[in-house]
């Protein structure tokens, strides 16, 4: 009987979440969305801002049901990007080597990185693999070795 309880908790808290919304949703400003996205908030931030938990997309689902909402969005982050955007060529137009630095890295695939190719060739001695003259000569170096140390 406990799960069945929970599922009805459930069931009252998704009603009385709707009603929530439904009373937030009226409070809900088309120029305040459109503001906000263009100062680059999210649609989950600008939930927030409104009083909406951005956990249960509850202004996501909002925004599905009044297209109005995910239009001013939009609307808003495009302004955005138009109001950065000629700010940059502002700059560059002035002189600005950093800006123009960052545009064409950022759009035209520029990089500080420096590709560098080295080739080289590893000889490893593995005794498995030495003459016998080999091993002579590195059993007399490691004799040589072992005196001066003792020195």
């Amino acid at each position: 009987m406990k799960p069945a309880k929970k599922k009805q908790t459930v069931k009252k808290n998704r009603v009385h979440d709707t009603e929530k919304a439904d009373n937030k949703a009226s409070k809900v400003s088309i120029e305040t969305i459109r503001r906000l996205a263009s100062h680059g908030l999210t649609i989950e931030q600008i939930g927030c801002f409104f009083g909406f938990d951005e956990k249960q997309n509850v202004f996501t689902e909002l925004c599905e049901k009044h297209p109005e909402y995910l239009d001013a969005f939009n609307e808003g982050k495009a302004l955005g990007i138009d109001i950065a955007t000629s700010c940059l060529f502002q700059q560059m137009e002035n002189g600005n080597s950093q800006s123009t630095i960052f545009y064409l890295k950022a759009k035209a695939g520029w990089s500080d990185t420096q590709k560098i190719e080295m080739k080289a060739e590893v000889k490893t001695n593995r005794v498995e693999d030495m003459t016998m003259d080999e091993l002579l000569a590195l059993k007399g170096r490691l004799e040589n070795e072992s005196e001066s140390d003792t020195e």
